[in-house]
C-alpha cells in the first residue's frame, strides 16, 4: 500500500488482529501516531517497512516480539526514543528520525537501511580450476560457458537476505524443474543478492551444461522459456518473480559456420536460386507454347467442320439453329416473293410450301 495520497491516519489498532500478516509495507502514506508494542508479537510477522511517514512517540518492540521478526524499517518518521530491550536477531532503522537528528545519538539503527548482502552458491565438494577466457568454474567445479540471467523477486516474506537457507531452497528448486523437463542441466549458481530502487530482491543466475562446455540452440531455448514464461515456481518465501535472461553467444563450432562453410553454402545458396529460377521461365515458355498450339488446333477444326456455324446449345429445341442468319420481315418476304405467287412454287417441305426469290443484288434464296 505504498505511495498513496491517503489522509493522515492513526496507526490502526487492528492491525495487530491480523493473526496471518508476515509482511507490512506502508511507505510515504501519511500514517501517524505511535505503533503498538502488541504489533510486532504477530506469530509470523516478519518484516515491518513504514518509511516517510509520520509515526512519532517512542518505538517498543517490547520483549513478546516474535523470533520471526528480522526487520524494523521507520526511516524518516518523527520518532524521539526507543525503547532497547534487547533484540539481537532484527534489524532497526530510526535514520532520518529526531532520536538520531537532534538528540545526536549514534546507535547502529541510526545507520542506513542498506546493508552489503554476500552471497554465491559454494563449490560441491571439489577445488575450483583455472578456466580459460570467458569460462566460469560451475559448483561442480567444471569449466564451461553458463546461460546466464537476473531473478527479481518482488515480494519475498523475509528479510534476512543473509540467510543462506533461502538460496539453497531456489537451487534445489531448480535442477528438480530443469531435471523434470529432462534439460540438459549440470547445476546452477546464485550470486550477487541486491535489493534495487524498487526494493525488490535481484539475484544472478548461472545455468552450466551438462555433458559438453556450452549449450545448444534447443538448450537455451528451453531454459529460457521455463524460466520465464512462469513455468518454472520458485519457493513460496520468494513471492511474484519474473526472469531476464542474457544474450547467450558460446554455441561452438557445431552450430556455427566457419568461414570456408559460410562461402561454401553461399555459393549453393546462390546457384539453386539461379537454377531455380531458369527452370520456372522454362516451364513458363513451354505452357505458353502449349496453350498457343491448343487454341491453333481448335482453330483449324473449327474451319474444317461444315456445322460450325450450327448452334444447338442456345436453342430450345434439338434443331441446330444456323448462326449469323439473315432475318427477314413478313413484308420483305412477300415483296421479294411477289406476294407469294405461285410462278415462284417450286415445291414443299415439312413446313409448307418453298418459294424461289430474288434479293437485293439478284442474290437467289430459298422461302
Amino acid at each position: 500500500m505504498s505511495n498513496n495520497s491517503f489522509k493522515p491516519l492513526d496507526f490502526p489498532g487492528w492491525f495487530s488482529t491480523l493473526m496471518s500478516l508476515t509482511n507490512l509495507k506502508m511507505e510515504r502514506t501519511q500514517l501517524q501516531g505511535q505503533v503498538p508494542t502488541s504489533l510486532f508479537a504477530l506469530l509470523s510477522l516478519q518484516t515491518v517497512v513504514l518509511k516517510d511517514n509520520k509515526i512519532n512517540g517512542t518505538l517498543d518492540i517490547g520483549s513478546s516480539y516474535n523470533n520471526q521478526l528480522r526487520l524494523v524499517d521507520l526511516e524518516t518518521n518523527s520518532i524521539d526514543s526507543f525503547e532497547q530491550n534487547g533484540v539481537p536477531n532484527v534489524k532497526i532503522i530510526l535514520k532520518d528520525n529526531p532520536i538520531c537528528l537532534e538528540n545526536g545519538e549514534g546507535g547502529s539503527y541510526c545507520s542506513s537501511s542498506q546493508s552489503n548482502v554476500s552471497y554465491s552458491t559454494p563449490p560441491n565438494n571439489c577445488q575450483p580450476g583455472t578456466c580459460s577466457s570467458e569460462q566460469i568454474s560451475s559448483p561442480n567445479c567444471i569449466c564451461a560457458y553458463p546461460y546466464t540471467g537476473t531473478f527479481t523477486f518482488m515480494l519475498p516474506s523475509f528479510s534476512d537476505f543473509d540467510n543462506k537457507t533461502y538460496y539453497l531452497m531456489l537451487e534445489e528448486d531448480l535442477m528438480q524443474s530443469f531435471k523434470s523437463y529432462f534439460l540438459p542441466v549440470d547445476s546452477v549458481l546464485l550470486s550477487q543478492p541486491n535489493k534495487d530502487s524498487n526494493q525488490y530482491l535481484e539475484l544472478s543466475l548461472q545455468v552450466f551444461p551438462s555433458g559438453q562446455d556450452h549449450f545448444n540452440r534447443t538448450g537455451t531455448f528451453s531454459i529460457g522459456f521455463l524460466l520465464s514464461s512462469q513455468t518454472f515456481q520458485p519457493p513460496k518465501v520468494f513471492g511474484p518473480s519474473y526472469f531476464l535472461a542474457d544474450k547467450y553467444e558460446h554455441f561452438g563450432n557445431s552450430e556455427g559456420w566457419t568461414e570456408s562453410s559460410k562461402s561454401s553454402n553461399i555459393g549453393i545458396i546462390i546457384g539453386a536460386a539461379v537454377g531455380g529460377s531458369v527452370l520456372l521461365v522454362l516451364l513458363l515458355l513451354a505452357g505458353l507454347y502449349a496453350f498457343r498450339q491448343k487454341k491453333r488446333a481448335e482453330k483449324a477444326i473449327g474451319q474444317s467442320n461444315p456445322f460450325r456455324r450450327w448452334n444447338t446449345v442456345e436453342s430450345n429445341s434439338e434443331i441446330p439453329q444456323l448462326k449469323e442468319a439473315r432475318m427477314f420481315s413478313f413484308e420483305e418476304l412477300k415483296k421479294y416473293t411477289k406476294n407469294f405467287s405461285q410462278i415462284n412454287d417450286i415445291g414443299s417441305g415439312g413446313f409448307g410450301k418453298v418459294l424461289n426469290a430474288t434479293f437485293k443484288l439478284k442474290c437467289a434464296i430459298v422461302i
